[in-house]
């Protein structure tokens, strides 16, 4: 069985920097990617500016973030609602859930255009 080997200081980390891409998923739904600025996921994830720029030190390496966070639920999504639902309802489920992640990155595809690993 294998044991999480996390240090409190690893695991604190780890919860801020999901709490910074939970941040940047609410402010585009709500202001669209120009609302995303350091300044305002800092203040919506409740951690000071120099800890979003340590584990985000470019609005690109954000956008990127959220991008894979976003990609890699889906895929979750995918093997799980493939496993408990009948297929069509499950097309249906992970359909909806892409559109919701489509409708809420409008602008984020500019953001990313000039990312280096883009």
């Amino acid at each position: 069985m294998a044991r999480n080997l996390r240090t409190p200081v690893q695991a604190r980390s780890e919860d801020r920097r999901k709490a910074l891409i939970d941040a940047v998923v609410r402010l585009l739904a709500r202001e669209g990617a120009k609302g995303v600025t350091h300044r305002a996921v800092a203040r919506e994830a409740g951690v000071g500016i120099g800890t979003l720029y340590r584990h985000f030190p470019t609005r690109e390496a954000l956008f990127a973030a959220v991008y894979r966070h976003e990609t890699e639920q889906l895929v979750e999504l995918a093997a799980e609602i493939g496993e408990t639902e009948p297929p069509v309802e499950a097309m249906r489920h992970w359909l909806a859930a892409t559109l919701d992640v489509i409708a809420t990155k409008k602008g984020m595809l500019s953001a990313l255009a000039p990312a280096p690993d883009g």
